[in-house]
């Protein structure tokens, strides 16, 4: 009796052996599915993540760029609403801003009487409440060769003050 209970003790040792390989193997196929998923997964966002980090800079960048900002297009509609208020025969030809409001415009006219009533409104106290300093920079006369009408181009250096949210929004 010793030799067939030793021979069955062996045998369900095999046995337990062959069970817990058996569960080993599941749990080792289990974990190597998972780390597939998990690398499948990675590997998927890899780009989307690099989607989230290029509008990450992009989004540092329009900060940046938003405080270098000049508001160009309140101002110029202020200069532009004043210029065609003024006078008819007048137009705006260039005008530049900085951040701090700081401005370069050119003006053009269709003829001295026209140039002479927007001189004269840009000495009103209505023209003027829009700009912390203003100075005539420059006076052109633009005369093609053989024209009979003459045009001139005022030139103006300045700084603009800051606008009320009312003013912007018009």
């Amino acid at each position: 009796m010793g030799g067939t209970a030793l021979g069955i003790l062996l045998f369900l040792t095999f046995v337990y052996f062959v069970v817990v390989q058996f569960f080993l193997v599941q749990e080792h196929e289990s974990l190597l599915r998972q780390k597939a998923d998990i690398l499948g997964y990675i590997n998927a966002n890899r780009v989307f993540e690099g989607k989230v980090s290029f509008m990450s800079t992009k989004i540092s960048q329009l900060k940046t760029d938003l405080k270098d900002d000049a508001e160009f297009l309140p101002y110029y509609y202020v200069l532009d609403n004043a210029v065609r208020s003024a006078s008819r025969g007048a137009s705006l030809e260039t005008m530049s801003i900085d951040k701090d409001k700081n401005t370069q415009f050119t003006l053009r006219f269709n003829g001295l009487p026209t140039a002479y009533l927007f001189i004269k409104y840009v000495e009103t106290e209505e023209f003027l409440n829009n700009f912390s300093e203003l100075k005539l920079s420059n006076l052109s006369l633009l005369q093609a060769e053989g024209a009979i009408s003459k045009n001139y181009q005022l030139s103006f250096t300045g700084k603009f003050k800051l606008l009320s949210n009312e003013e912007t929004t018009q």
